[in-house]
């Protein structure tokens, strides 16, 4: 279930066809554009009273306009060139952000160990802004991304341990691995990672969020891949 605007006007961009359109009555005329254009696409469009509305959103103050679509069952290509692995993100807000993170770096796939919130969760949905209607996200175990990524160099963050993250070479095919900052690593995403990176820092901090994190090394590696 997709809730807003700005998700329905990235479904249409997507061209992943909405089954259901629920609406109030108060949309204004880019919203009714949304709606009508989805209607021609072939959803079934209903409006709705406001408590109904309430009830089907999962949001506090809900939007007013809502879509149910399949969810994308989208595949990585055959040898990924730039990946994303994470272990054990359980924050719905932080997974979302690092999966819009990893689109706008240009990240191809995205593999989720076990451990991690569901991946359409609707908060992790509504924060990715619809990455997942682009972008590959795969449930996975850790045996599965290990035949996966075989040939893909994957690196490991961690806060100040191993080396500087622009001091890596980010081209040809490699990833990065992420975990979330309470958590720690499984044992076996640590023996899949090449090796280790942080990001360093000029104070006392710990360690950044893990979507901070993920957003500085992943727009370093496309930086490096556009160079």
């Amino acid at each position: 279930m997709l809730e807003g605007q700005r998700l329905l006007e990235e479904v249409l961009r997507a061209g992943v066809p909405a089954q259901l359109v629920l609406h109030t009555g108060r949309l204004n005329p880019p919203g009714r554009s949304v709606v009508n254009r989805l209607a021609r696409a072939g959803a079934i469009v209903e409006e709705v009273s406001e408590p109904v509305m309430n009830a089907c959103s999962a949001t506090e103050h809900n939007p007013g306009l809502l879509a149910v679509v399949a969810q994308p069952q989208l595949k990585p290509p055959a040898d990924v060139a730039l990946a994303l692995v994470l272990d054990g993100i359980a924050e719905p807000g932080n997974l979302g952000a690092l999966l819009r993170t990893a689109e706008a770096a240009g990240v191809q796939a995205v593999w989720l160990a076990p451990g991690s919130v569901d991946a359409f969760n609707p908060k992790v949905v509504r924060a990715a802004a619809g990455a997942h209607l682009r972008l590959p996200v795969i449930g996975a175990t850790w045996e599965q991304i290990t035949a996966a990524l075989q040939g893909c160099r994957l690196w490991r963050a961690a806060a100040g341990s191993g080396q500087a993250y622009n001091t890596v070479d980010w081209r040809g095919r490699c990833g990065l691995l992420l975990s979330g900052e309470t958590r720690g690593f499984d044992a076996r995403g640590v023996k899949l990672a090449a090796g280790t990176v942080h990001v360093p820092m000029a104070s006392a901090v710990e360690s950044l969020n893990v979507a901070v994190a993920a957003g500085v090394i992943l727009l370093e590696a496309a930086r490096q891949r556009r160079a």
